[in-house]
């Protein structure tokens, strides 16, 4: 496939690939799957991140879900040749604690470094994709939209791209991506 026609699919985590376990101590009827992951505390996102409760040792360790269509479907894109990039506040530790746990190879971090006071996550995310991956199709999936159509991805990117350009959000970030998302974004 021509690099200039291969599309960009940036992919967020929290809500989207990684879920809860459950809503209301409900479980919910999406497929998950759960993770074991030992985090550290001298390896964790510090934009827009709660730290969690370190152990003695600054570590939390605890069970992380996570979609089952959702992380197939980042596989099948992978297999298709299309580049997949992480576009999440998680930024490199994406790849430090869901990419092997996922069984993906290590992805391109789309969105780095710190925002602005009082900027939204939605709103950091959007500033940097629309200045990349120019010429290109780009798909971003994310819970979170931006809420000004000023500041749609598909009105930041420049004019000849904006036909190249979709957001796909996921509504339930309990259950993140479904099926029905699947055959959406395909």
């Amino acid at each position: 496939m021509n690099f200039r026609l291969r599309p960009v699919v940036a992919v967020d985590v929290d809500g989207v690939l990684r879920v809860a376990p459950s809503v209301g101590g409900k479980t919910t009827a999406a497929a998950k799957s759960s993770v074991r992951i030992t985090m550290h505390r001298n390896a964790y996102p510090t934009y827009l991140h709660r730290e969690p409760e370190w152990d003695s040792n600054d570590e939390w360790i605890a069970r992380h879900w996570f979609s089952d269509a959702g992380v197939s479907w980042v596989r099948d894109l992978l297999s298709r040749d299309i580049d997949v990039v992480w576009a999440t506040t998680w930024q490199r530790f994406a790849n430090v604690y869901f990419a092997k746990a996922l069984r993906l190879p290590e992805l391109p971090v789309a969105v780095q470094g710190p925002g602005k006071v009082g900027e939204s996550s939605s709103t950091w995310k959007v500033w940097q994709l629309s200045r990349q991956f120019d010429g290109r199709p780009l798909l971003w999936v994310d819970d979170t939209p931006v809420t000004s159509r000023q500041m749609w991805l598909e009105n930041l990117r420049r004019r000849s791209d904006r036909i190249l350009t979709h957001f796909h959000r996921i509504y339930d970030p309990f259950v993140g991506i479904t099926q029905c998302d699947v055959a959406e974004m395909d």
